[in-house]
């Protein structure tokens, strides 16, 4: 079999697979996601590695939750307690960046539907709290666009917290087909910190893969939704 038909049923695949873990997130009770929430980050914030990284104020890179991805509000505001500066992607010049998120950050709506620091120069943002992303906007349709993202501000993360629909037990995922992440991890060092988070059903054996994907350093998984 060629190369070209090996790499359409691999892409038929992922698609499958896809379709299937969002069809598995839609069910998700609003109830079951926030505890799933709750688990997931306190998970992370117990890990040695994360320690470490919490107690040299190193910069996170997180991302803002749609409705069905699990929410990192709870470690944001923990990471704010500890002073270390947080990053999230935001839409810019037809692309993404990495943005400085604070208390202080002011947030729109991006081209998803999902909420993302707004332009330089809007009105400050003084709730001090994470909003939580719990509305009816679709989520899964994403734009196929390049996802290059500079390091803001000087800011370069040492720990990244990276959403996906699917992942493996060895650190293998599969994106929402626009290849934002592939783009946004090329960049990292080897030493970095890359965590998928995952409800138990994202979690399957084996997943298509290509030479430049990127393996994550570990799945945390919400396993007390299983």
């Amino acid at each position: 079999m060629g190369t070209l038909w090996v790499h359409r049923l691999d892409m038929l695949e992922k698609n499958r697979v896809r379709e299937r873990m969002r069809a598995e997130r839609r069910k998700v009770a609003p109830s079951v996601r926030r505890n799933a929430s709750q688990e997931v980050c306190a998970r992370i914030l117990d890990r040695a590695d994360v320690k470490g990284a919490l107690a040299a104020k190193q910069p996170f890179a997180v991302y803002l939750a749609s409705p069905q991805e699990i929410d990192l509000a709870p470690l944001i505001e923990h990471l704010w307690a500890a002073d270390c500066p947080v990053l999230v992607p935001a839409w810019r010049n037809g692309s993404y960046a990495l943005e400085s998120y604070s208390q202080k950050t002011t947030l729109i709506s991006g081209p998803m539907g999902i909420l993302e620091p707004a332009p330089k120069g809007s009105v400050p943002n003084d709730s001090g709290s994470v909003p939580n992303n719990s509305g009816s906007v679709p989520s899964d349709s994403v734009p196929h666009s390049p996802f290059p993202i500079p390091h803001s501000q000087g800011s370069v993360p040492k720990v990244w917290i990276v959403p996906g629909l699917a992942f493996t037990r060895t650190g293998g995922r599969l994106g929402y087909g626009g290849g934002w992440y592939d783009r946004l991890l090329a960049g990292t060092d080897p030493s970095d910190i890359l965590l998928g988070v995952a409800y138990p059903f994202q979690m399957v054996e084996e997943l298509p893969s290509e030479p430049h994907d990127i393996r994550l350093t570990d799945v945390v998984v919400a396993e007390g939704c299983a």
